[in-house]
């Protein structure tokens, strides 16, 4: 789809208190793959499942920043920087492939030599993608917009060295990744098969796992009808790993069309002629293609999202559903979703996944992948698996005042989980931006979150990073798997030691040091954070033998100073034949565990039940309900922030 207007991402979510969820992740294989290697071009595609796009990252164009970086150009419409907690989260939802559009013109030089940088942060998310098991797509996007605008010689002499650079750097990856020549290229067939052949004869020279990986091509602008219309022909390869790709969005009335289209426009979707029209395209592509050995990739598909676009919720959803499940019901058939991501108040064309929430804009819409997964025999989190636990902290509830400044931040104390084995991925920030007036039309801030790293070397050292919040936003995530820390720094605030190493499971600290408006003034506050942590949070060993009293000791190590505080709380006599409020599993202690019970039995009560005596021990805040509170009062108490729940020993 193409989309070049710069949005703006302003989106909101629910969080969701406490979940744990599973993702099926295997490491990568860079080369001779032993599940993906010796697949024909049909079963290759037939693994890759249902597809999500990686839209309006890379594809971007960007021509306000100057130096111009890759980072520049992979948020310049709106969406975060990719992490690997995004591509977990979309696996989880049912996914097997991920296709990663790339705008090149911008980051090349004038014959064609990609951007080193650029080619490095690519291969990152690709790296992403297969390391969670997954196929990952990559292709060259709006270069049609500048350079790739015909078949002509020095038109295809650049392409060709485009290409070139790209298969090399790639060479040695195994199936799990797939080149596709190009997007929505308003060339007719002729020039897109030339085109299309200087592509596959490129790659193939180039070697390595070149030799047979599977390419994907196109025909003009990717219409469905001119793949089939018979001017267009797959181009020949000695290696029989060739896929054609379509974009579908048909009817366009509906799937692209806004309310002010003067080509027409349509609200609803989904009668029996509707339905049949999907059917009888994709029966004419399995004729065309599939049943001669060539595959068929759906690259795009989707609905309208905004509120421009007047669509009929329910219509939308019908009409993915009935995408996705049949041609998941073909053999060698892969629907991949258009995702922009930036939802902005309404005003994003086709946003489903919040990547700054990490979860989904409409939840009916994530359960549409996961059933139409399930009901074609992709598996989700089986085999093995990784699972995340994500745990909401409120403000109110991690606040803490600086003995010495008096100043105010929110912090996490990380030791109880460290005790888990688990290791927190990815902080996902809720706040507000507060203008003191109406002058005020564009502004910023930021959120610092502070914390020591263990360096490779063996030593503690402070570190922070440093997100800017937007004007209108209420969501921000701070990947935490970085492996690149800025240690030390001049009188200047400049940068003069980085290390390598890992966040230290001491503490995470959250405040806001700078604001910025173009008129008046602006306040950030806080409303919570949420940490996604990488696996589950263990009971057993969160558990600890209980004794009379129980002290618990924070240190907390910065660049400047070192403090020691303790805590000692009180537990009940062993003699005590009586309920304890908190011990949700009936075990005689509380611990980090019945938290983590409370939260399996909100979340998935078909599993997991308290007992009449583990219900009325959970409900530490005395409301009569369980709720996530009732959990949340028991990490506080565990954590020191509070010694008793009015601790009651109910007979």
């Amino acid at each position: 789809m193409k989309i070049f207007k710069r949005t703006v991402s302003a989106v909101t979510s629910a969080a969701v208190a406490f979940t744990v969820c599973a993702a099926e992740i295997s490491s990568r294989n860079i080369s001779g793959s032993t599940d993906a290697a010796g697949k024909t071009a049909v079963q290759l595609v037939e693994d890759m499942g249902q597809g999500w796009n990686l839209g309006n990252t890379f594809d971007c164009t960007n021509t306000w920043t100057t130096p111009l970086t890759p980072d520049a150009i992979e948020t310049a419409w709106g969406n975060p920087t990719t992490s690997p907690a995004m591509i977990k989260e979309i696996k989880k939802s049912g996914f097997s492939t991920i296709r990663i559009p790339i705008t090149w013109y911008q980051m090349m030089s004038s014959d064609g030599t990609p951007n080193a940088k650029f080619l490095e942060r690519i291969k990152e998310v690709v790296d992403y993608v297969i390391d969670n098991d997954m196929y990952a797509i990559i292709n060259t996007h709006h270069d049609e917009s500048d350079w790739l605008k015909s078949a002509d010689d020095a038109t295809v002499a650049k392409f060709k060295n485009l290409w070139t650079y790209i298969a090399n750097y790639f060479k040695d990856y195994d199936e799990h990744l797939v080149f596709e020549a190009m997007n929505e290229q308003n060339i007719d067939n002729s020039g897109m098969m030339k085109l299309n052949q200087a592509f596959v004869d490129t790659v193939r020279a180039t070697g390595g796992n070149n030799a047979n990986r599977l390419l994907l091509v196109e025909a003009q602008t990717n219409n469905t009808y001119k793949l089939m219309d018979g001017s267009f022909s797959a181009p020949n390869d000695s290696a029989n790993m060739i896929a054609v790709s379509c974009h579908y969005y048909e009817p366009p009335q509906f799937c692209v069309a806004d309310t002010t289209s003067d080509w027409g426009h349509m609200e609803t979707w989904g009668s029996a002629s509707d339905i049949a029209k999907v059917h009888e395209d994709f029966d004419k592509l399995e004729t065309y293609y599939i049943s001669k050995g060539i595959p068929v990739i759906i690259g795009e598909y989707g609905v309208n999202t905004s509120n421009k676009g007047g669509k009929d919720k329910s219509s939308m959803k019908a009409f993915l559903r009935e995408v996705a499940n049949y041609a998941l019901s073909k053999s060698g058939m892969c629907p991949v979703l258009w995702d922009m991501s930036v939802y902005n108040n309404g005003e994003g064309d086709m946003a489903y996944f919040n990547r700054n929430a990490l979860s989904w804009i409409d939840s009916d819409i994530q359960n549409i992948f996961i059933e139409a997964a399930k009901n074609n025999g992709i598996s989700i989190g089986s085999g093995e698996q990784t699972e995340t636990t994500r745990i909401e902290f409120k403000a109110s509830d991690i606040t803490y005042t600086d003995p010495t400044t008096g100043n105010k931040s929110l912090r996490i104390d990380l030791k109880p989980y460290a005790a888990s084995g688990i290791r927190p991925e990815t902080a996902v920030v809720h706040y507000k931006m507060t203008a003191a007036d109406s002058s005020t039309k564009n502004a910023a801030g930021d959120v610092a979150m502070s914390f020591n790293v263990l360096t490779d070397s063996g030593e503690r050292k402070y570190s922070n990073i440093d997100t800017r919040l937007n004007f209108g936003d209420t969501i921000a995530n701070i990947d935490l798997t970085v492996k690149k820390f800025n240690t030390a720094w001049n009188e200047n605030d400049e940068v003069i030691e980085t290390s390598n190493g890992v966040i230290d499971m001491d503490y995470l600290q959250f405040e806001n040091w700078w604001t910025w408006a173009d008129a008046g003034s602006v306040t950030v506050t806080f409303d919570s954070i949420d940490l996604i942590f990488s696996g589950k949070l263990d009971q057993t060993s969160t558990t600890s033998t209980t004794t009379t009293t129980t002290t618990t000791t924070t240190t907390t190590t910065t660049d400047t100073e070192s403090t020691t505080t303790s805590t000692t709380t009180t537990e009940p006599p062993s003699d005590v034949k009586a309920d304890i409020i908190g011990d949700s599993n009936c075990d005689g202690e509380v611990n980090m565990a019945d938290a983590v019970f409370i939260m399996q039995c909100i979340t998935n009560p078909d599993k997991y039940q308290l007992s009449d005596k583990g219900e009325k021990n959970a409900d530490t805040d005395g409301s009569g309900d369980i709720t996530n509170t009732d959990a949340l009062m028991i990490q506080k108490f565990k954590l020191g922030l509070i010694t008793e729940f009015t601790l009651r020993f109910t007979q």
